[in-house]
């Protein structure tokens, strides 16, 4: 962590985490506004890292707020991906480990140049970049290298190793909730990196068909949204893999199952 007395409004950015009412509260979206007329202001929604609840604050750009940590530059410890405004990774992390772990944001065309740079110790990858990570590492560990897709990277003295522990978070989450797979139709929405965990995660469970349903299908063996509206009522199971549904849209959904 990086101490910091205080901090002003207007260097807030996603990520950064600082104190107010007796709460810590995380920033996950935020906009400096100009208008036309009256004073300027800082629009954010924050989140707080107890309760999880997410609220909209305005603020005074010269307000100022105690900090515990900021967003570093380069990183140890922490999680890559397009948009994650999401994510409470950050908050677990820190929580139950002595490191920093920070969420890093990183644009398509930004992606090349921060895995070739490899200026890390261990990270986190999430949507869209599971399989795009691939080409950069010396090594996959047998079991992503299955699945097709990676989620955890390690750093091990320069050589780049990938993992995929989604694989077992996902299985025992089925298990604990006593989702039964076996003999059992499965429906995966998406085509992306965690879709072929999902369906992996199927097949270990026993389930005796499953299909993996896109907007565009490309692959042998997938089916459209039309293609599976035809067959909706042989469906037993759905695993949605899509960002759909995700904050900010948490009442949308990829599929009407009425």
């Amino acid at each position: 962590m990086i101490p910091m007395a205080m901090i002003s409004a207007s260097d807030f950015r996603n990520g950064v985490t600082f104190e107010m009412d007796g709460g810590v509260y995380s920033i996950i979206e935020f906009q400096h506004v100009k208008p036309g007329k009256g004073a300027a202001f800082v629009r954010t929604k924050i989140r707080n890292v107890i309760t999880g609840s997410v609220v909209e604050k305005s603020y005074n750009p010269t307000a100022k707020f105690p900090t515990a940590y900021v967003e570093r530059k380069d990183m140890e410890y922490g999680l890559i991906g397009e948009k994650l405004g999401h994510s409470f990774s950050r908050e677990i992390h820190n929580l139950l480990a002595s490191y920093t772990y920070d969420l890093k944001e990183l644009p398509k065309n930004e992606l090349d140049t921060f895995m070739k740079s490899r200026n890390f110790k261990g990270i986190n990858v999430t949507i869209p970049y599971k399989e795009s990570v691939i080409p950069y590492l010396d090594e996959i560990d047998e079991a992503a290298k299955a699945i097709g897709a990676v989620n955890t990277i390690v750093n091990r003295e320069g050589r780049l190793i990938g993992y995929n522990t989604d694989f077992y978070g996902m299985r025992e989450l089925l298990l604990s909730r006593s989702i039964r797979i076996e003999k059992r139709f499965v429906a995966v929405l998406g085509t992306g990196g965690t879709s072929k965990t999902a369906c992996a995660v199927a097949k270990s469970l026993g389930a005796s068909r499953i299909v993996r349903v896109s907007r565009n299908p490309h692959s042998d063996g997938d089916i459209s949204y039309d293609e599976l509206e035809a067959i909706k009522t042989d469906i037993q199971i759905i695993i949605n893999t899509t960002p759909v549904g995700m904050y900010p849209n948490e009442n949308c959904a990829p599929l009407d199952i009425d």
